[in-house]
């Protein structure tokens, strides 16, 4: 009987060992899947500012007079050569890149004429190769962790004002952005006092900040439809809005477009909720912008507001371009196209932002004071997502963007590794509830030790890490 559960055992492992090493085939091989290949003469290259790459990248290089070819030459990290010849030097280096070592790389290209011989100066590129996934997590999602962090959210010192003074905790600095902070402490509270089963002290939240009128009383909805109307009434011929104005007269502050990914999702919701289209034609405009500007110029600019507005490509984020494709993932009627860009989003979100293994040692641009942790790689738990470039480290937020990214791809694609992505990020926000110094609660850095606490990211980490545990 011993033996034959021993054997029983060994085929069980051995199932497992089988499926992870076909999982970590498939992550390998779709490397070598071009994301947005540079086109001559078109948008200018989006990557110019990019450090790593996961999936095969093409980069904006001149081209040579008398070139009939190029030759590519890559020296990658382990000290091998990769070579191989394409038309021309924005080629994506497709052909060896499933070869090429993790870790630094350098690449050179050479213009070669009609009798094979090089003509004109090389061009030449450095970046990191990135880790693809490798390992999924063995075990099931703690279901648990969600409640607790929760619970050690709104039992923390900084949110404990609203139950005391009523007015936010002077020390805690970061109440200085109201709309985020706040909103998110009182939404916090609402999402805690509306588990099931009902905690011990949720009534003592409703009674402080209201929230259970905030989720029934029909003034919040009433105020939610006039902030809908103003984006209606400021909403530019164009479809989006400015990213920054003047609150003295409204203009705008910098040249800048707001990706109004969030807008439509408020949208979204607002006539999900009231059932209805008053702001339709609002949403639809802005969602036409959108196809008509980042997504032709791949230009998924960070737009923080701690971070000043930079020129095209200085500041690259994930945020909206996941939130797009999250609202082309759920259509009820979405096109092959709309699912291609969706998974093409998802592709470039992983390419530049999540760390499976092997971080890069340089960043892309000189760190805000925000970012500096950034340059500290070692210190980062693995995997993890980072922000923006000018926040180059890694954020609880990102992690539960991808997260929940990943699942909705996941179920409109059945496809495995989807899955097992979202369930290694969750493994470690999950490990980031143990350190002792925020016990319990999703820290917002993603890195020892946990630094200062941000409740609109922490409260993005709870929400993903729900819809992860109840990912099925």
């Amino acid at each position: 009987m011993k033996t034959f559960c021993l054997l029983l055992l060994g085929l069980c492992l051995g199932e497992v060992r089988a499926a992870t090493d076909d999982l970590a085939k498939q992550a390998l091989a779709e490397t070598a899947t071009p994301l947005r290949p540079f086109v001559a003469g078109g948008q200018p290259a989006w990557n110019g500012h990019a450090v790593q790459f996961l999936f095969a990248p093409a980069f904006d290089l001149p081209e040579v007079a008398g070139a009939v070819r190029y030759r590519f030459t890559l020296k990658d990290s382990a000290g091998r050569e990769h070579v191989f010849f394409g038309p021309k030097p924005s080629t994506p280096l497709a052909p060896i890149w499933t070869a090429v070592a993790i870790g630094p790389a350098s690449l050179v290209v050479q213009g070669i004429d009609a009798n094979d011989v090089a003509v004109g100066g090389p061009s030449s590129r450095r970046f990191h190769r990135a880790a693809p996934f490798v390992s999924p997590v063995i075990g099931e999602v703690d279901s648990a962790g969600p409640a607790r962090a929760l619970a050690a959210l709104v039992r923390s010192p900084d949110l404990r004002c609203w139950f005391g003074s009523g007015q936010p905790e002077p020390q805690f600095v970061l109440y200085r952005y109201p709309s985020k902070i706040v909103g998110a402490a009182a939404s916090a509270l609402a999402t805690y006092a509306a588990q099931q089963p009902t905690p011990a002290d949720a009534p003592e939240g409703r009674y402080l900040l209201d929230v259970h009128a905030a989720t029934k009383d029909r003034r919040y909805l009433d105020a939610a439809v006039r902030i809908a109307a103003t984006y209606e009434k400021t909403q530019l011929a164009e479809g989006s809005w400015s990213l920054f104005v003047n609150p003295r007269d409204g203009k705008p502050a910098s040249p800048n477009i707001l990706v109004p990914t969030g807008i439509v999702g408020f949208l979204d919701q607002l006539e999900e909720i009231t059932g209805e289209r008053r702001f339709a034609t609002v949403r639809e405009r802005a969602l036409a912008w959108i196809m008509a500007n980042p997504v032709r110029t791949w230009n998924w600019q960070g737009q923080f507001e701690d971070v000043r507005p930079l020129p095209p490509y200085e500041n690259m984020t994930k945020h909206e371009a996941c939130d797009f494709a999250l609202h082309l993932f759920g259509q009820k009627e979405r096109k092959p196209e709309e699912l291609a860009l969706a998974l093409e989003l998802l592709r470039y979100s992983e390419d530049q932002f999540v760390i499976w293994a092997q971080p890069p040692k340089e960043t892309p641009v000189s760190q805000s004071a925000d970012g500096a942790a950034g340059g500290k790689a070692r210190k980062w738990l693995l995997p993890c997502v980072l922000e923006q470039y000018r926040c180059y480290a890694p954020v609880c937020a990102s992690s539960a963007k991808l997260i929940r990214t990943y699942l909705a791809a996941w179920r409109a694609t059945g496809d495995r590794l989807h899955l097992e992505k979202a369930k290694a990020l969750g493994a470690t926000l999950a490990q980031t509830q143990t350190h002792v110094k925020a016990p319990g609660r999703y820290q917002t850095w993603v890195m020892l030790p946990p630094g200062a606490m941000w409740f609109n990211c922490e409260l993005m980490a709870v929400r993903a890490m729900q819809e992860l545990a109840a990912a099925r």
